[in-house]
């Protein structure tokens, strides 16, 4: 997923770092309470998309690929807005 999320930010003209832990510190961090859709949320290993109503879009799985899911699946590390 990282690096989906690295293209769909390029699409919009906004260069990202290729690793999960380089996301990490990416724009600035705000609370999950703060979070707004194209904030980045960020995970153990893995990052998403905030799309709003708790909600994340993400690399499921490879059978599932592409998907939506909540926000709050497992812990999450920071949420970073880079926009």
């Amino acid at each position: 997923m990282v690096q989906i999320v690295q293209s769909v930010f390029a699409n919009f003209g906004i260069s990202l770092p290729r690793t999960s832990s380089q996301q990490r510190s990416a724009g600035v961090a705000v609370s999950y309470e703060e979070a707004l859709p194209g904030d980045i949320i960020c995970y153990d290993g893995h990052v998403g998309i905030y799309v709003g109503e708790g909600q994340i879009v993400n690399a499921m799985s490879p059978s599932e690929g592409i998907g939506i899911s909540s926000a709050t699946y497992t812990n999450i590390i920071t949420v970073r807005r880079v926009l």
